[in-house]
């Protein structure tokens, strides 16, 4: 047997086990602890020169605006920004307001921050496209046609329908009215509406969050009257200034901003915990900002007094990336651990040396695990986990090189080249501005 190492009579249920923890432990990502408890700071890294706003794909990269100009990260935590190019009939824009990345993760919505404003919806291979007529602060995709703005009309939540035939008087109804001044906006996974007032005293506050059922948000579009934002909406909260709304993939909320104007809310990016939110949109009582068990305050930028953060997520990566008003520095909060270096692998890497001379004899079928099969961790390469297959007793036969299917997390299509997914990742880099 040329010095191989002969297992016999090794059940399939074993040998499963044993390929799911040599599986597991190779894998590029840590296990995920919990999303609220285990947020920790992991390091910062920076967005091009004169980055606005960002959002991310459904494939984990980040895009990024800077002005009209494009910026698109090459692979999810690359950290590398290539120019993608320039936002058409842009005109002098400059600060805009948001860009949003569709569920499909095929067009990004962008804000101009005009008066009245516009609302371009481009495609990302080609960043072709039509610029609505819509006033605008936040925006937030509800599926591949419909975009929810806030800031629409006088103080207002409106809904466009990108494919609205007549772009200088597009389908944009008002679904909810009077929600003071603009604040963020966002879906959670049942459709379910969030926005908030960004600035204003009783009986609206600065800071107020409030939920507007799928049901009640969208029967609206059907002809029903404006949803009114104090008596409809459900409050799950009053915190900062409502800016930059998002989910994680638990349904923690973050929450950006700063109440500046007589008030001490301020200096932080929250976090919101799940069941929380989930509790006051059952009617129970609202997060307190002043409870750390309901409400986390991250604040990576201590040495300053009066930081106005804006937050986003990437569900891919399980990462919150806050960032200071106008600045470029991305401060990096994950629930996942760092990897081991090749060389710390340790009991794994002995296992695996093993296994590269292991006869396995199953079921009277010999299968030989070659040096070009061991997990590419090991040797040092960026290759999949590649595993033989037994299809008979014949060494020869075996089909070398074959890998573990990826785990499919989302629906995917193939836009221009890159492979893009069809999960809306409700993040929010917009925000305040």
């Amino acid at each position: 047997m040329n010095r191989a190492l002969a297992v016999r009579r090794i059940s399939p249920p074993r040998i499963a086990a044993l390929a799911s923890v040599l599986l597991a432990l190779s894998c590029p990502t840590a296990v995920r602890a919990d999303s609220f408890d285990d947020y920790t700071f992991v390091g910062s890294f920076q967005f091009p020169a004169g980055a606005d706003v960002f959002d991310v794909f459904p494939d984990g990269r980040i895009i990024v605006l800077a002005n009209a100009n494009v910026y698109i990260e090459s692979a999810a935590q690359t950290r590398s920004f290539g120019f993608h190019g320039i936002i058409p009939d842009a005109g002098d824009m400059q600060f805009p307001a948001f860009v949003r990345v569709s569920p499909d993760g095929s067009e990004i919505a962008v804000g101009d921050n005009g008066f009245p404003g516009r609302v371009g919806v481009f495609a990302v291979s080609t960043l072709t496209g039509t610029w609505f007529d819509a006033s605008h602060f936040d925006a937030a995709w509800y599926d591949d046609e419909l975009l929810a703005i806030s800031g629409a009309g006088a103080n207002g939540v409106s809904v466009l329908d990108t494919t609205s035939p007549d772009p200088q008087n597009p389908i944009n109804p008002l679904v909810i009215d009077d929600t003071g001044f603009s604040g963020g906006i966002v879906f959670d996974s049942a459709g379910n509406l969030y926005t908030g007032n960004g600035f204003g005293e009783e009986p609206v506050e600065t800071g107020d969050i409030r939920a507007f059922d799928n049901a009640d948000w969208t029967a609206v579009l059907g002809g029903a009257p404006a949803l009114d934002f104090l008596t409809d909406g459900v409050l799950i909260g009053d915190i900062l200034s409502a800016g930059s709304l998002g989910f994680d993939a638990d349904e923690n909320l973050h929450v950006g901003g700063g109440d500046f104007v007589g008030g001490t809310d301020l200096n932080y990016a929250a976090l919101v915990r799940a069941s929380v939110v989930a509790d006051a949109l059952a009617g129970g009582a609202p997060a307190d900002a002043d409870d750390p068990t309901q409400v986390r305050r991250i604040d990576p930028d201590s040495g300053n007094p009066a930081n106005f953060y804006l937050v986003g997520n990437n569900r891919v990566t399980g990462e919150i990336y806050v960032i200071e008003f106008a600045e470029t520095t991305v401060y990096t909060y994950s629930t996942t651990e760092p990897v081991p270096a090749v060389g710390e692998w340790g009991v794994l890497a002995m296992a695996l040396t093993l296994l590269s001379t292991a006869t396995i004899v199953l079921r009277h079928r010999t299968c030989m695990l070659s040096v070009a099969q061991i997990p590419p961790l090991a040797r040092g390469d960026k290759g999949g986990f590649s595993v033989p297959m037994c299809t008979s007793p014949n060494p020869s036969l075996i089909r070398r090189g074959a890998k573990l299917p990826t785990p499919n997390t989302s629906n995917r299509a193939i836009v221009d080249g890159p492979l893009l997914g069809g999960v809306n990742d409700s993040t929010s880099g917009g925000g305040n501005r």
